[in-house]
């Protein structure tokens, strides 16, 4: 069963970027380091640079406490806490 987690970020202006290039990176991390992290996209709104969109998909809840407690996760999370203006997390379960 897989475990979906979605999250919208808005984002200072001054900071889209900066933020996209570790979210990326924050992205890849997860993907290359976590054997239960079976997926992670990110997006941005066509209309509204400043939007982001994460779409995330891991065997199930457990393997998202992990990701939560990984090293990457924490060193992303201390990187952007200065940018953020607000963050909406989902968390779903596959039908």
């Amino acid at each position: 069963m897989s475990f979906i987690v979605t999250v919208e970020w808005r984002i200072e202006p001054k900071h889209a970027k900066s933020f996209a290039a570790l979210a990326k990176r924050q992205a890849e991390n997860s993907v290359n380091l976590e054997a239960n992290c079976v997926m992670f996209d990110l997006c941005v709104a066509e209309n509204d640079p400043n939007l982001f969109f994460m779409y995330e998909a891991y065997t199930d809840g457990e393997a998202f406490k992990e990701h939560l407690a990984s090293d990457h996760f924490a060193h992303f999370s201390d990187k952007i806490s200065d940018m953020v203006i607000s963050r909406v997390l989902r968390t779903f379960k596959k039908v």
